[in-house]
């Protein structure tokens, strides 16, 4: 990651330091992250980049904070972030919203023609998404996606742009295209192997419940109860932590595999409860639902936070280190939510440490801060990752693509 401030300077220092820790002369694939500090020269940014790697495939978007390495640049700091790879054989289907069919719904042509737009056949490892707010919604896409999958695992990944007060003001980029409006994607094929991680943040509170009158967003009814009345029964057993940690709001999660007798973290979808009424003994959720799904309501703060990331990594510290990670991280995060610096980036950096100890990474004339990690990412206005097998929009989160050689190929 560059943090210097002229823009053609920045994009240059980027690319070296991508081709420099990649340890190619050029490469196939780069996400491209610039902060708003940068955003008029976005496309005078993505040129130099792209001529600088050779890349055939470039995407990403302006966001009010970058992630680089270990480090997370926020508060509008200057700043350019590069995620590039060099794996022949990969490829690329590249599309915009032009590309897609509109408005996006759950019928057969449209799926078909959504699915042969993204390239979402049996040869496709993931696709990236990244979006402009104001002009995109994704309440219908992200579902479409899932169904015009049919059954495939292809995870979407990506995020809302953020580097925008208003309409018109965030880029995003594709190539050498840069627009302030709509969104970019790639779907990727070839030896690749693309793992997920979504971390909510969440700690679940109280038990299981069923709702068994709703209606819209509206909860009316909890287990044949008024909601509001269970939720006040819920938040009378809080410890005086827990109380304070409303403050953070209180959420459900919204079981996904109904099927399973034991629910953890990654079976809950976390929305936020917007609101009660009194009078009608409703809650409002920022989700549709309906009667006869799951729920627990949950809590957060900067220690559920951090345990829920570090508890849902731990697998992946158990394989070898990933080829690089992309990292999407909600805006609320970072230093809105964590009192050390660089929380997400480090805790990911560490699925890179090397296995040495560290008198050894010394003779090598090396500590371990000083090993920079190939991870790239932003700080999002909305994180779009897999819960259970199916992608959904998200807010508070950390979502993270490691990116690792298909089987029976080297890295």
């Amino acid at each position: 990651m560059s943090l210097r401030d002229q823009s053609v300077a920045a994009a240059r220092q980027a690319a070296d330091l991508a081709l420099e820790r990649g340890n190619f002369t050029r490469a196939n694939l780069a996400f491209v992250f610039c902060s708003r500090y940068h955003a008029d020269h976005a496309e005078t940014i993505a040129h130099e980049i792209r001529d600088r790697l050779g890349v055939e495939c470039l995407i990403g978007c302006t966001a009010r904070g970058l992630i680089g390495g270990r480090v997370e640049a926020q508060a509008d700091a200057p700043a350019i972030s590069i995620l590039a790879a060099d794996i022949p054989g990969l490829e690329f289907t590249e599309f915009t919203e032009d590309d897609l069919p509109a408005p996006p719904d759950q019928r057969a042509d449209v799926l078909a023609r959504l699915a042969d737009a993204a390239a979402l056949d049996s040869a496709a490892r993931a696709t990236f998404l990244f979006a402009d707010p104001y002009s995109t919604p994704l309440v219908k896409l992200i579902p479409a996606f899932n169904t015009a999958r049919a059954g495939r695992d292809i995870p979407l990944i990506g995020g809302l742009a953020s580097a925008a007060d208003g309409p018109g003001e965030n880029r995003l980029l594709l190539n050498e295209r840069t627009r302030r409006a709509g969104l970019v994607g790639v779907t990727i094929a070839g030896p690749i192997t693309v793992e997920t991680v979504v971390s909510q943040g969440c700690r679940p509170i109280g038990p299981e419940l069923v709702i068994t009158r709703a209606k819209g967003n509206l909860i009316q009814q909890l287990g044949g109860r008024s909601a509001a009345a269970v939720v006040r029964d819920v938040v009378e057993e809080f410890t005086d932590h827990e109380r304070d940690m409303l403050e953070q709001g209180l959420f459900i999660g919204r079981v996904v595999t109904e099927y399973k007798d034991r629910h953890g973290p990654g079976d809950y979808l976390i929305r936020a409860v917007m609101g009660t009424d009194a009078e009608s003994g409703s809650i409002a959720v920022s989700d549709l639902v309906r009667a006869g799904q799951t729920i627990r309501f949950h809590i957060r703060d900067a220690r559920a936070a951090t345990d829920d990331l570090d508890m849902l990594l731990a697998a992946h510290r158990l394989d070898p280190p990933p080829l690089g990670a992309l990292l999407v991280s909600c805006t609320a995060r970072g230093t809105n939510l964590f009192d050390t610096p660089s929380h997400d980036a480090s805790a990911i950096a560490k699925l890179f440490d090397a296995p040495m100890s560290g008198p050894e990474l010394a003779k090598a004339g090396h500590t371990i801060d000083a090993v920079t990690p190939p991870i790239a990412g932003l700080f999002a206005a909305g994180e779009i990752g897999p819960i259970a097998g199916q992608s959904y929009l998200h807010a508070h989160t950390a979502c993270a693509a490691l990116f690792r050689p298909a089987p029976n190929h080297a890295s």
